[in-house]
């Protein structure tokens, strides 16, 4: 075998040895890289659908008006403190108005009806939806609350529910006991939910 020959096979065999030593180095490296990628694509998958897949939905359809309330909880994760991830819409052959609730009022938010209008009442929460314009607007001194019709509550102590009048009574937590808030008389500082049951 001529020297020319013999150093090309060497180079040869050298290449081949390298090759097939340097193969599991690149898996054992590569797969905690992988891992990493994998998990990262997962968790950032997750929280994309958290934020278009509610974690919680409860609604009441209002059959005078053709339309239903919806109170959606959807995860939040790093700003819960600006944002509370429960929104409410009130959804209407017209179309849909849709509202973020405070984080208060995880507690309780009561719905009404009043006209042709939904009221909601909640703490932090109060507010009238229009179904003809679909807007909403702040309770003031001025509205009157004595028409309105009780259809129930949203409660989120022990997972979301809408609960109908003959299940809970009326109560709205309240810091306030101002007699000009509306429905003042159904106002407590603490709806406690072994308090609520209709007998």
């Amino acid at each position: 075998m001529s020297r020319v020959r013999l150093r090309s096979f060497i180079l040869q065999f050298d290449r081949g040895i390298l090759a097939t030593l340097s193969l599991p180095v690149i898996v054992v490296v590569s797969t905690p890289l992988l891992l990493l990628i994998l998990a990262s694509i997962t968790i950032a998958g997750l929280y994309t659908a958290a934020q278009f897949i509610p974690v919680a939905t409860a609604e009441v359809f209002i059959p005078k008006l053709n339309a239903t309330v919806t109170l959606q909880q959807f995860f939040v994760m790093g700003d819960g403190i600006a944002r509370s991830g429960r929104y409410l819409s009130v959804v209407t052959p017209r179309g849909t108005a849709s509202k973020e609730l405070s984080w208060s009022s995880q507690i309780r938010t009561s719905i009404y009806l009043s006209g042709n209008d939904v009221a909601v009442l909640g703490p932090g929460d109060e507010f009238v939806v229009k179904t003809d314009t679909l807007q909403s607007l702040a309770i003031t001194r001025t509205t009157n609350s004595g028409t309105w019709s009780y259809l129930g509550a949203f409660d989120g102590r022990s997972g979301l529910a809408f609960f109908k009048p003959n299940e809970q009574r009326e109560c709205i937590p309240s810091l306030r006991q101002d007699s000009w808030l509306p429905r003042s008389d159904s106002r407590e500082h603490s709806c406690k939910a072994d308090g609520l049951s209709v007998e």
